[in-house]
């Protein structure tokens, strides 16, 4: 390879990399005793996209996932282009699929059929689960 083409490898693969970290938000936030504010947040986006979106109508954009562990005292938001969540879900329906040292369906009880079309649920409240010290939404918008 000439080194015209090595430099331009190179600039393709860090202006991929660097597209695909400028696409995608983590927040953390640690010692949190009530992470309730943070919920009231995302629960009032919920809202906000339910009555924009009544009847889940459209597609979605973008998915998103507020966690609170209540061992760790942390709070975790993530945020991703439903472009990069489809591309993972096919990477592991290909996974699933042609590796069979990789039982992912049985280990874990999701069939990747239901989920590969997610973006097409549309935007709303997609989970929601609660114990007695860990708390997480997963939603589209």
């Amino acid at each position: 390879m000439t080194r015209q083409r090595t430099w331009l490898a190179l600039m393709t693969v860090s202006g991929l990399i660097l597209t695909l970290i400028g696409c995608v938000s983590i927040r953390i936030a640690g010692d949190v005793d009530d992470p309730g504010r943070y919920f009231k947040d995302a629960y009032a986006q919920i809202d906000k996209i339910h009555k924009a979106h009544p009847g889940r109508e459209g597609r979605a954009h973008r998915l998103n996932l507020l966690v609170y562990e209540g061992s760790e005292r942390k709070v975790v938001r993530l945020g991703v282009p439903m472009w990069i969540v489809n591309a993972c879900l096919e990477a592991g329906m290909d996974v699933s699929e042609h590796n069979r040292d990789f039982d992912f369906e049985p280990r874990f009880k999701v069939e990747w059929q239901s989920i590969k079309d997610l973006s097409q649920v549309g935007p709303g409240l997609l989970v929601e689960a609660v114990d007695d010290q860990d708390r997480v939404l997963i939603w589209l918008k």
